[in-house]
């Protein structure tokens, strides 16, 4: 609604007054929000006609989920910085320098190590165990029966396992190189942290 001449002549003191520009350039009064200036800022009018604040154009749907999607982001990527801000402290804390961090590196890689130092010997000991059957069968195929079921069997599982061994052999010489990366990344991220610790 406009306000009158009449109306704004009563008793005021006690009133809410809210005016803006609309898009045609006339100024519109009102005892509520306007809907015709939604899309451009309002101000809000004590009775005495002076501004107690300035409402900002109301938002479209489209426009308040743009808004929110923004917001969204600013606060996930401020809760990125946080975070990272706080493992950084906690990796400085853990490896104070240069020394620190290499013996980790030295224990992480030696149990990886001992690991693959057990696979590779049981790997060794299925390889002798295949050629021993191999030597036997060859032995038996020079002669008129056929080579016993139990030995072709024991040939057939025993490289069964020793595919499988090797199988998990490669999977520890792939871990090994996951924790030698993961020390790498770290040292790098560690020598920009300790150029700048007060330490």
């Amino acid at each position: 609604m406009v306000i009158t001449s009449a109306w704004l002549a009563g008793p005021t003191w006690a009133q809410k007054i809210y005016t803006c520009v609309d898009k045609n350039g006339r100024r519109i009064t009102s005892d509520r929000p306007i809907l015709e200036c939604i899309d451009r800022e309002q101000r809000q009018l004590s009775g005495s006609g002076t501004v107690q604040r300035v409402i900002p154009p109301s938002l479209t749907l489209e426009e308040k989920a743009q808004a929110e999607a923004a917001r969204k982001a600013t606060e996930q990527a401020r809760q990125r910085e946080t975070e990272g801000q706080q493992r950084d402290r906690a990796l400085v804390l853990r490896y104070p320098n240069k020394a620190t961090h290499d013996r980790a590196r030295a224990n992480a890689l030696a149990q990886v190590d001992l690991v693959i130092g057990g696979l590779k010997e049981r790997e060794t000991s299925l390889v002798a165990r295949v050629t021993d059957i191999d030597r036997q069968l060859a032995a038996l195929a020079q002669q008129a029966d056929a080579a016993p079921a139990l030995l072709r069997r024991q040939r057939t599982d025993t490289a069964a396992e020793l595919a499988q061994q090797r199988q998990l052999l490669q999977q520890q010489q792939a871990e090994r190189d996951r924790v030698n990366n993961r020390f790498d990344d770290e040292l790098q991220r560690l020598s920009r942290l300790w150029a700048v610790s007060p330490n």
